[in-house]
């Protein structure tokens, strides 16, 4: 609707006009009427532009706010979009940046970035994520703490977590491999096994077993080469012989032993109360049942005379067997390389 003033009385036309009186800043049409709803059809210019309360409605086009890069528009409460927020710079906020009912949200504080999430929830990033700090994973929801999925979550294969109870880091791949170094200040353990070469280097030991003591506190306890068949009892610390049928027998050098059996055979001290389950040193450290006569440090220890003993002290019973099994590192401790000579006594 439009009005043509051209040739018209201002009594015919006031009703039709709008005049700002008084302080307030208020407009009013010329019966002294406050003016509450405008329709403008062009463009309304303002240096500045403020509301107390409002609803802005726009049926098409877009709203432009700012036209230099300094310039800040600034809100207090919420912000509710409908559709898609873009920035050619940063969007920052000083709580965080919440989804849904602020279950899932990515939050700063204190320079940290936080990201939760709960049930499938989770953070997609087609490209890398790189840092020249530190990452931190908080431990989550779950008992096993956060993972970092390297395949689909829904597989609930091929991932690291970190158990916050038991300060441990896991894996959970069919193979893992690592194309350099692995450094680890305290001990590198497996459930199964660890497969690969051993190379060797200057100046590196392929085995520290340190001064070969310090870690063994009772009879079985060990560090070394194990070997687990025969399914057979065993008394930890004791010394066996593999016999021909396969089953761990208690080790003598005496004449009552059958056959000599244990001069040329494979030797093993027990390390627990099964071989299969527990396994038999072949080589390596190890705590022994009391030695029967006097121990010095760096002598040879042989077969005892009595069943699964040692003894420092060579056999001369004719017909026993002397056969060296190690060397004396302390009271019951002994460095377990068994010779593969022998001799009979005649």
């Amino acid at each position: 609707m439009s009005f043509d003033l051209t040739n018209k009385n201002i009594s015919e036309t006031f009703q039709n006009l709008l005049q700002k009186t008084g302080s307030d800043g208020h407009l009013y049409d010329l019966l002294g009427n406050k003016v509450r709803d405008l329709r403008i059809d062009g463009t309304l210019s303002a240096n500045s532009y403020i509301t107390s309360q409002s609803i802005v409605q726009v049926s098409s086009g877009s709203n432009i706010f700012g036209d230099s890069l300094d310039d800040t528009q600034k809100m207090t409460g919420s912000l509710d979009i409908t559709g898609s927020i873009t920035a050619s710079g940063y969007i920052s906020a000083s709580d965080g940046f919440y989804v849904g009912d602020k279950t899932n949200y990515v939050s700063s504080s204190l320079g940290n970035v936080l990201v939760k999430g709960t049930g499938a929830a989770k953070l997609t990033v087609a490209g890398n994520i790189t840092a020249s700090g530190n990452i931190f994973l908080d431990k989550g929801e779950g008992v096993n703490g956060t993972k970092i999925y390297m395949a689909s979550p829904l597989t609930n294969q091929g991932f690291m977590n970190y158990d916050v109870g038991l300060k441990e880091f896991f894996v959970n791949a069919d193979n893992t491999r690592f194309s350099n170094h692995i450094t680890a200040s305290g001990d590198i353990s497996a459930s199964g096994n660890i497969i690969g070469t051993l190379s060797s280097a200057k100046d590196v030991a392929t085995v520290d077993y340190g001064d070969g003591t310090a870690i063994l506190a009772a009879a079985g306890d060990y560090s070394g080469e194990l070997i687990k068949s025969g399914d057979d009892s065993t008394t930890p610390g004791n010394l066996y012989y593999l016999k021909s049928d396969g089953v761990w027998t208690s080790a003598r050098a005496d004449v009552g032993q059958t056959g000599n059996e244990m001069s040329s055979s494979l030797l093993g001290v027990a390390v627990g109360t099964n071989s299969t389950t527990h396994g038999m040193l072949v080589r390596g450290i190890v705590y022994v049942n009391g030695i029967t006569d006097t121990e010095v440090v760096g002598q040879r220890v042989f077969v005892g005379e009595a069943a699964g003993t040692f003894t420092t002290t060579a056999p001369t019973t004719t017909g026993d067997i002397v056969r060296v099994v190690g060397y004396t590192l302390a009271t019951s401790k002994i460095y377990f390389n068994p010779d593969p000579t022998w001799i009979k006594l005649s």
